[in-house]
């Protein structure tokens, strides 16, 4: 697939659960609001979507002028990322043009998930679309790449099998917290954060018969609302409380910084076993609680092994999949083709309706025309003139055209990019 690049460019910079560790992941995300205020300040004409999910942290930049300041991002995202990148503990990757808007499509349709066939990221990639509009940082290019991958994740829930499978790294954390944990029924769960994945952690569990949760959160009306029978609502505040009793804890927050710390769980009893399931990103617990006694800590990228069973016997799912992919992207790369074609027939057309109109004006003058005449020959001259340029502006919006855009504009003597 082709995609033209002379006045439209499209580039991805990122690192995920393959290319990157967690503890690099969650520097680039911490990362990311300083690097939104640079791109605020001094992007000039560049489109921008920073999409950050427990799995990835990518930056899509689109426009005239987006590989140049992609160069400059990579150089700070480099030099923020410690030396990761360059000791090979890490990659970030970079793709441009159809291999940038495959890739958003994959993940939209869970296919460069963790756990193959989760729910969450599709609306994440919608999230990401929102905020970069309500910023003003999304314009019609990245608005259009991120619908279109929106309907091909839509269409890949839809149309295959992978929609039809309760998977998704909050479930997959769940799976980890029964193999860890001899009784998970008999448990004392504690749910730290309320958010999406919390409750998708919790619908879980109750699959499980968990019979004791307690859900910690910053918001009581959101607390209250997952609260039931079996499951006790606490606040922030009372963290080191719900941790005391607890023997398993699925921390999910979006805080920037560790919300479990040794001191937090220092009311438990020394080495009484705990087993702590970490599936945000920045991590919610603090490295030091690694080296309490009794405790166990697993962080995303431990959920690994549990995430390859959901890719058992889906191989033919997965090559549905990627036909929808494949044609979401050609469709997006077509509307891109055509719009990049634009311009140069907006420009022909105008040049050639000016001098339309100064040939029927000097006709009018010398022959004398009436009225009558005068519209006859205007309707004469306008049909002429759209039957002339209906080849070439089919042509050239027609797959391949790009290939001519340049050759056209010389010819034309018309410029798409003044």
């Amino acid at each position: 697939m082709h995609m033209p690049s002379a006045t439209v460019d499209l580039i991805l910079l990122g690192a995920n659960h393959v290319s990157a560790p967690v503890e690099v992941r969650e520097r680039l995300a911490a990362s990311a609001a300083d690097l939104h205020a640079v791109l605020d300040g001094d992007r000039g004409s560049i489109e921008w979507v920073s999409l950050i999910t427990c799995n990835r942290v990518e930056l899509y930049l689109g426009g005239a002028g987006a590989a140049r300041v992609a160069r400059l991002i990579e150089d700070d995202i480099r030099a923020r990322g410690a030396g990761a990148f360059t000791n090979g503990s890490a990659r970030l990757y970079r793709y441009r043009g159809a291999a940038a808007a495959r890739h958003l499509f994959r993940v939209a349709s869970s296919l460069d998930s963790l756990v193959l066939g989760e729910s969450e990221v599709l609306g994440q990639v919608g999230a990401a679309l929102a905020v970069a509009r309500e910023r003003g940082t999304a314009g019609p290019l990245l608005t259009a790449l991120f619908q279109g991958a929106v309907r091909a994740g839509r269409r890949v829930r839809s149309e295959t099998g992978l929609g039809r499978v309760d998977a998704s790294v909050s479930v997959a954390a769940v799976e980890l917290a029964a193999t860890a944990v001899p009784d998970l029924a008999r448990a004392r769960v504690v749910i730290v954060g309320t958010g999406k994945m919390g409750e998708v952690a919790l619908r879980a569990l109750e699959r499980r018969q968990v019979a004791d949760v307690r859900v910690v959160g910053r918001t009581p009306e959101r607390v209250a609302c997952l609260a039931g029978p079996r499951r006790r609502a606490m606040l922030m505040h009372e963290l080191a409380t719900a941790l005391a009793t607890a023997d398993v804890v699925i921390s999910a927050t979006s805080a920037p910084h560790p919300v479990i710390t040794p001191a937090a769980l220092g009311a438990r009893p020394e080495g009484r076993p705990l087993v702590i399931i970490d599936i945000a990103v920045p991590r919610d617990v603090d490295p030091a609680v690694r080296a309490l006694p009794g405790v166990r800590v697993f962080d995303i990228d431990d959920l690994a092994p549990v995430a390859r069973r959901y890719r058992l016997d889906r191989d033919a799912e997965v090559r549905r999949a990627e036909r929808i992919v494949e044609e979401e992207a050609r469709r997006f790369s077509e509307w891109l083709r055509q719009r990049e074609a634009v311009p140069a027939i907006a420009a022909v057309h105008r040049r050639a309706e000016a001098i339309r109109r100064a040939e029927v004006e000097r006709a009018v003058a010398e022959l004398g025309l009436g009225e009558e005449q005068r519209r006859v020959v205007e309707a004469m001259s306008a049909a002429l003139v759209k039957r002339l340029l209906h080849d070439p502006f089919v042509r050239l919006k027609a797959p391949g055209g790009e290939r001519y855009l340049r050759d056209f504009e010389r010819l034309f003597s018309v410029s798409s990019r003044s």
